[in-house]
């Protein structure tokens, strides 16, 4: 009959479990008991706080700083926009002269890079038709066109500006070892017409050979054909033909003769001559005069 034993020992295990927990009652100070509660069952038990430790504060540690560095990866084509804007300065605006080309001072004749003819001269026309009864002035510009052909005994120079040409052509001595301008030609444009005009054997500009010739001015070149007349002034002249080197300056000038005809001085003379027999007379006059008025007054 072993069930009744196992049943013996299950109740002497709660009797001795009882027994334990009385023994291990509330001690009386630590009960209150609620005067509002009649039921002596119904004890409320107020457990002690629960002590909290407080953790003092550890002595401060100094703080160490670990400077890192840290590399940062550069990149050809990123560009890092500085924080400060660079201030933008602004240039002034220089204005630059507008210049034209000069234009040349004196016409020059080559022929297979030989320089023969160099001339620098201000020439002035003066074309009188007599169909028309009128005047037509004109000036060579300084911008005219220039070809001629360099000969041994004759070298020419034209010079072209708009439907107008005027040719020049000289000559060579070498007996005498002179050169001198021959013949001038024109052809002028007139009321839509061209006049030809032309003079031969007029033996002007006379230099020796390998010199050149300077002037201020030279006498008119006057010619008439068929009831038209031209006439040339030349002034600021200087010109070389028959150059045998390829500088373009003048050297060994020969300057034209003096300007001043003959007779003016001759004409200077004798006002001086007049002048002084009028005061020798005046002067004998006088004299003689006053030793008339000596003799009276005594």
């Amino acid at each position: 009959m072993l069930m009744p034993k196992y049943i013996l020992l299950l109740f002497h295990a709660v009797i001795v479990l009882g027994r334990d927990v009385a023994e291990k009652a509330v001690d009386i100070n630590d009960v209150v008991v609620n005067p509002a509660v009649t039921n002596t069952s119904e004890v409320v038990t107020e457990k002690e706080p629960t002590p909290t430790s407080t953790l003092k504060p550890s002595p401060e540690t100094p703080k160490t700083t670990t400077s890192s560095t840290t590399m940062v990866p550069t990149h050809d084509n990123v560009t890092t926009p500085s924080s400060t804007a660079a201030p933008t300065s602004v240039s002034p605006t220089t204005l630059v002269p507008t210049t034209s080309a000069p234009k040349p001072e004196q016409w020059v004749v080559t022929q297979n890079g030989t320089v023969c003819i160099i001339a620098k001269m201000d020439i002035k026309m003066n074309l009188k038709l007599e169909e028309h009864s009128k005047d037509i002035s004109m000036k060579v510009p300084k911008d005219a066109q220039v070809n001629g052909s360099c000969g041994v005994g004759e070298q020419t120079m034209i010079l072209t500006w708009g439907k107008n040409s005027l040719t020049f052509l000289f000559k060579a001595n070498e007996t005498l070892k002179k050169y001198h301008l021959d013949t001038v030609a024109i052809n002028i444009n007139a009321d839509n017409k061209t006049i030809p005009l032309s003079d031969g054997n007029i033996t002007m500009f006379v230099t020796a050979l390998n010199h050149s010739y300077s002037c201020s001015y030279s006498d008119p070149l006057k010619f008439t054909k068929n009831n038209e007349t031209i006439e040339f002034s030349f002034s600021n002249i200087e010109l070389v033909a028959f150059k045998k080197d390829n500088s373009t300056s003048f050297s060994n000038v020969s300057a034209c003769p003096p300007d001043t005809p003959d007779i003016v001085p001759i004409v200077v003379g004798c006002a001086l001559t007049v002048l002084v027999i009028v005061v020798l007379i005046a002067y004998l006059y006088g004299r003689r005069r006053t030793q008339a008025r000596g003799y009276l007054s005594m």
